[in-house]
């Protein structure tokens, strides 16, 4: 061999090795990242935030994608969610002791992960306090939150920072949630915060009918202030001016934050939106590091136990809104972020039925009533004693009555007491009428003014979705959201 291939060889030699070092120090890097990345997935995710729809059911779900489609020509952030990122996983709603449950069992399983009884709030079915998700959050030094278009001592929000045996006891849950410590509550029901004989206005600057006056025991808008050292406001403005650090309590009514189809007519610029809270509160948990945020679309159930479909679907589109904030928020840290929807249980049975009768309709038509109808059934219960029935349907709804159904109509609103048709079947008094009404001309349908046992759907993103795949009871996601905020 030459003195020249001598060289060539070593010089070969070199480079081979020289590729081998590069190739195990990649190989090295890879694994490298993917320990790192192991590592960042084992720690756990910085944002929780579970959105909670009262009584949104399947079929509900699939009224606010045909609503959205097809009457509003927009996307669903929910169906975006489903497409492009979710796992989709079934719930068993079945509390102890029955088949069906009600908000405050169901909710108990979502916050703690054990069954109870109907009306317990953060108890099991023997009376015993359990450990919220949104408890261990905060003791882990998580920011809390709990966002809800009812008032916020019922059912579902208390769950997560309350422990009584009924859910009635709303005036000892106000208390109980003031000295949680959880740092921001939005919602409504100021009526059992505000003490009995006092003008919500006089305490809660601003609020929506500020003339109203409170029912609580004791003075819990000045106990909130003084001993929770929370700022307390009543109004959209008060909240956005709040100082941007301590805890925050927002009363926007005296009851349930009012419904959506009714912003116009009660001319509701004091009350912000579920989106408008959600934006809010994300924001200012978020500022903190890591915060678990449970968001509530707590009046989908009111409008499905009256079976009002045009007001169900509103709140819907609400909540759908809501979480769309949610979910962009979500998709800037996909990796540190939890984000799931889901349902308590199913209301109102509710349907979209085929008839052959209508099969010419187009669908824009099929669903058109849901646009056709400007307010909600509550409000029109609120004003009947002012107008006769058949004029207030007709200059409200567009119903042309016929004798027999203004009949039907006068038998429950006069006598109080409904055919047994209507009260078994559609439900209470006298929105089972309207809606049985409304059903005659549309493919609305109801089969009960209460909740069913339907199962529910989860839609599940980021650390810890995995584990909602396939059918699970409802405890599953109390059982999922306390491993995600530690132990």
């Amino acid at each position: 061999m030459s003195g020249f291939e001598g060289k060539v060889e070593v010089m070969k030699a070199a480079a081979k090795k020289a590729l081998t070092i590069v190739l195990l120090l990649g190989s090295l890097g890879a694994q490298s990242s993917q320990l790192m990345a192991q590592a960042d997935s084992d720690a756990g995710p910085v944002g929780v935030i579970v959105f909670i729809g009262d009584g949104f059911g399947p079929n509900q779900y699939a009224l606010l994608q045909d609503y959205r489609e097809i009457l509003q020509g927009e996307p669903s952030p929910m169906q975006d969610f489903s497409e492009n990122e979710a796992l989709l996983g079934l719930l068993d709603t079945s509390p102890v002791g029955t088949v069906v449950t009600d908000s405050a069992a169901s909710a108990t399983a979502m916050a703690c992960g054990v069954s109870t009884l109907n009306g317990r709030v953060g108890m099991d079915a023997g009376g015993k306090s359990l450990e919220t998700a949104l408890e261990r959050a905060r003791k882990n030094g998580w920011a809390t939150g709990l966002v809800t278009s009812t008032r916020m001592t019922h059912a579902t929000p208390a769950c997560y920072a309350a422990h009584v045996p009924s859910r009635g006891m709303e005036v000892v849950i106000a208390q109980q949630m003031i000295d949680s410590g959880v740092d921001l509550m939005l919602g409504g029901g100021a009526r059992f915060f505000v003490k009995a004989g006092t003008k919500q206005g006089d305490v809660l600057e601003g609020i929506h009918r500020p003339n109203e006056e409170g029912s609580s025991d004791n003075d819990l808008v000045t106990y909130a202030r003084e001993v929770g050292k929370m700022t307390v406001v009543g109004t959209m403005d008060g909240m956005y001016g709040a100082p941007s650090s301590g805890r925050i309590l927002g009363l926007f009514s005296k009851s349930h934050l009012p419904y959506e189809i009714d912003r116009e007519e009660l001319g509701l610029e004091t009350v912000p939106t579920l989106g408008e809270m959600v934006d809010f509160a994300i924001n200012r948990l978020s500022a903190r590091g890591n915060f678990f945020l449970m968001v509530e679309g707590g009046r989908i159930d009111h409008a499905g136990h009256a079976n009002d479909a045009a007001t169900m679907v509103k709140e819907s589109v609400a909540f759908d809104d809501a979480f769309g904030v949610a979910l962009d928020y979500y998709r800037t840290r996909p990796e540190t972020t939890s984000l799931m929807v889901t349902a308590d249980h199913e209301t109102g049975g509710f349907a979209v039925s085929y008839d052959a009768s209508r099969k010419s309709r187009t669908p824009k038509q099929e669903l058109s009533w849901l646009d056709r109808q400007p307010v909600s059934f509550e409000y029109l219960a609120s004003v009947v004693g002012t107008t006769p029935i058949d004029e207030l349907l007709e200059e409200h709804l567009g119903l042309e009555l016929s004798k027999e159904e203004l009949a039907l109509f006068e038998e429950v609103t006069v006598s109080g007491s409904a055919t047994s048709l209507f009260f078994t079947h559609l439900g209470r008094q006298p929105s089972a009428v309207m809606a049985h009404l409304i059903s005659r001309r549309t493919g609305l349908i109801w089969g009960t003014g209460g909740h069913t046992d339907a199962p529910v759907f989860i839609l599940a993103a980021g650390p810890g979705s995995d584990q909602f795949k396939g059918m699970h009871s409802n405890t599953k996601v109390g059982e999922v959201l306390l491993s995600l905020v530690g132990k």
